[in-house]
């Protein structure tokens, strides 16, 4: 204990000197990058019969997949009202498109009818303007 820190850090690279039975354990995927301590070959693991932190582990994952799932039951319902709301936007256009079309017709029939009423009605004014005429042509 008579060293100091700066002797210390020249003799020995960090990790090397008195700590031997301190490793990483990258050999697992579920404790990647965890300190274990021992001789090198115990694990510490989070699924230990009767392990507080297995426990609140499990908790916490099973949490977090009944929230995923209620977050997407909800999105699913939102997507079948968006569905049934664009279907009845498609009925309705589809009713008003009819109607505009049948408005459009009815129009294009009064117009010819009142188009050959108006023809009718020149015909019978300028027959009759040459009937008070005496039948005489007034261009002459």
């Amino acid at each position: 204990m008579t060293e100091t820190y700066a002797e210390s850090q020249a003799q020995a690279p960090r990790g090397t000197k008195n700590n031997k039975d301190l490793r990483i354990d990258t050999d697992s995927n579920q404790n990647a990058g965890r300190l274990s301590t021992g001789t090198g070959t115990q694990r510490i693991s989070p699924n230990r019969k009767g392990s507080e932190e297995g426990n609140i582990l499990s908790y916490a994952v099973g949490g977090m997949l009944d929230q995923l799932i209620d977050d997407a039951e909800k999105q699913l319902v939102k997507s079948n009202e968006c569905i049934v709301w664009y279907r009845e936007e498609v009925k309705e256009y589809e009713h008003k498109l009819n109607n505009f079309r049948r408005l459009k017709e009815l129009h294009q029939q009064q117009m010819a009818a009142a188009e050959a009423e108006a023809s009718n009605l020149l015909d019978e004014a300028t027959e009759s303007s040459n009937d008070s005429n005496g039948g005489e042509d007034l261009a002459e």
